[in-house]
C-alpha cells in the first residue's frame, strides 16, 4: 500500500486538498503499490475525532458524493471512515455505500486516468476530469467541480477516445434508480 494523498477527513475542503495527489499519482496504482487515497467519509455529521480540515461540520449529500467518488477513481483502497452503526440509519448515505457502479470501480484494480492532469483550465483550478475504461463496452467519466461557482463542461465521444460510430447510453451513477429508468442515447 502507498499513500497517494493527504488525510481526507470529513469536509469538502479535505477532499479538495486530496484530489491533486490522487490525480498526479494515478499511474502508480498496481504498478508500484496499491494506492491508498485515505478512507472516505460520507456520514452527515463528523465525530470529534474527525475535527480536522476546517471541520467538524455537517457533510451535504453532494460533498459525500465527492468523497466516495474520489476514492473510487483512485482504483486502490476503498475504505470507509465513518461510524457504521449511525451510518446505517441514513438511507441516502447507505445508497452511496451500496452503489454498485462506485463499488465496481476499485474492484477493477485500475485507476481512472485524469484527462486534464496537465491541461486543466484556470477556471477549474486543478485536475477535475477522470476516465475509467472498464471494458471495450463501458467507461465511467467522473467530473468534479472544485470551485465555489457553477461550472459547465462539454465532452465529445472522440475526445474521450470512444468510437464515434457506436451507440452510447449515458447514466448518472450517483442515482442509479433514475439512470436505469431514463437512459440517454447518443
Amino acid at each position: 500500500m502507498g499513500r497517494i494523498s493527504c488525510d481526507t477527513g470529513h469536509a469538502f475542503a479535505a477532499s479538495r486538498d486530496a484530489a491533486p495527489g490522487i490525480a498526479a499519482r494515478y499511474y502508480m496504482n498496481r504498478n508500484y503499490f496499491v494506492s491508498d487515497p485515505d478512507a472516505f467519509s460520507i456520514s452527515r455529521h463528523s465525530s470529534a475525532a474527525q475535527g480536522d480540515h476546517r471541520g467538524p461540520k455537517t457533510l451535504t449529500l453532494r460533498e459525500a458524493q465527492v468523497a466516495i467518488a474520489l476514492a473510487a477513481v483512485s482504483g486502490g483502497m476503498y475504505e470507509i471512515g465513518d461510524d457504521l452503526p449511525t451510518l446505517f440509519l441514513d438511507a441516502d448515505r447507505m445508497a452511496l455505500l451500496e452503489n454498485r457502479d462506485l463499488r465496481n470501480m476499485p474492484k477493477l484494480g485500475r485507476a481512472s486516468t485524469p484527462l486534464d492532469l496537465m491541461s486543466y483550465s484556470p477556471e477549474d483550478e486543478m485536475p477535475s476530469t477522470f476516465l475509467l475504461r472498464e471494458s471495450k463496452r463501458q467507461s465511467i467519466l467522473t467530473v468534479f467541480n472544485w470551485t465555489a461557482k457553477e461550472r459547465t463542461r462539454q465532452f465529445t465521444f472522440s475526445a474521450l477516445g470512444l468510437a464515434g460510430n457506436m451507440r452510447f447510453q449515458a447514466f448518472w451513477a450517483m442515482q442509479p434508480r433514475l439512470a436505469e429508468s431514463k437512459p440517454r442515447s447518443r
